[in-house]
């Protein structure tokens, strides 16, 4: 039963750093979003007061597309993450598997 425990305690310790991790690109995603706002105030800010040579809609498309690879990249990160818990969870299952064998 002790190598239950070990192994057991080992993959709970994994799947917490992954969900630690997780928790922190939520958190910088979140952190991004609104860096993304405050880039939007300021592009029409200067464009409004500085004449920037960009349109109103050049600057809404550019915000758009920081937004759609920001959104592009949470995403894969958040997948990368999902498939390491489902790898963690099935290697922690092939491994009592294991031992019941011996």
């Amino acid at each position: 039963m002790v190598v239950f425990d070990e192994l057991y305690d080992a993959h709970r310790a994994r799947l917490a750093t992954l969900e630690t991790e997780e928790d922190q690109l939520k958190e910088k995603y979140r952190n991004r979003l609104n860096d993304l706002d405050d880039w939007k105030y300021e592009i029409l800010k200067l464009y409004g007061k500085e004449g920037i040579p960009i349109s109103n809609s050049e600057a809404l498309k550019y915000i758009e597309q920081l937004c759609d690879e920001t959104e592009r990249i949470y995403r894969n990160n958040q997948q990368i993450i999902v498939e390491a818990k489902e790898k963690e969870i099935q290697s922690f299952k092939n491994q009592i598997d294991e031992e019941r064998g011996r």
